[in-house]
């Protein structure tokens, strides 16, 4: 069972990273600039690949597709009229996360015997204690203390924990079945989703060139092409 538990701590571990630098950069900048940031990172995962995975670097069509990505993510912040080098800080460092995440988790994927629900299982029971560490070191306890739960708000958190599961068990599942780049590539391409609904529901949303920029980063991936073992 250690051998097992050994590397899912470092899952966990990485997956809380993700998932609190993600939070503190929705606090303090755009979904937009989330969004664009993550758009970068399948360039940086694809180098992961090369280096650690044993993949080929990716085809010319598949450096175009990456490239005008990043074309697409330079637009975006050349036009952020809120951009600020402080604001920035947590979604660097979800960039980071997510790099980092991405490639080793396909490496535990790939050198680990274990079902997809023994995945998720072991993935979500050990992030539950530094999960809660994070939760007390940055006072987020504070706030549930004095919140009063009504069945809307209860519902709303069990609906969020069942696709949450959803989504973890369709994750580990496609994980093993493609590159940590494509992967990546894959998680960029549904954002589209998130950036629909940003428009249709908040305020706080970038402007027509910000938006065409974010497409292309969206869209160019599209055109990546899966790499091979070399």
């Amino acid at each position: 069972m250690w051998s097992k538990i050994r590397p899912f701590m470092g899952i966990s571990l990485l997956f809380c990273a993700c998932l609190w630098t993600n939070v503190k950069a929705l606090e303090f900048a755009n979904v937009e600039t989330v969004i664009v940031f993550r758009a970068m990172s399948p360039i940086a995962v694809a180098l992961c690949d090369f280096w650690f995975m044993g993949y080929a670097l990716p085809t010319a069509r598949s450096w175009a597709s990456l490239s005008m990505i990043v074309v697409g993510a330079v637009l975006y912040v050349i036009t952020d009229d809120g951009f600020q080098v402080e604001t920035y800080m947590w979604v660097v460092m979800y960039f980071i996360s997510i790099t980092t995440e991405m490639v080793y988790v396909k490496f535990v994927v790939e050198s680990v015997d274990m079902t997809t629900w023994g995945r998720v299982y072991y993935n979500n029971v050990l992030s539950i204690p530094p999960t809660l560490a994070l939760g007390l070191a940055f006072g987020e306890f504070d706030d549930l203390a004095s919140l009063e739960w009504n069945s809307g708000q209860i519902g709303a958190v069990t609906l969020s924990c069942v696709v949450g599961v959803g989504i973890s068990y369709t994750g580990f599942k496609l994980r093993k079945l493609v590159t940590a780049t494509s992967f990546t590539v894959i998680g960029v391409l549904c954002k589209i989703a998130s950036v629909l609904i940003n428009i249709f529901i908040w305020d706080k949303h970038a402007n027509a060139i910000g938006i065409t920029a974010l497409c292309i980063c969206i869209f160019a991936g599209t055109f990546y092409q899966q790499s091979s073992k070399r």
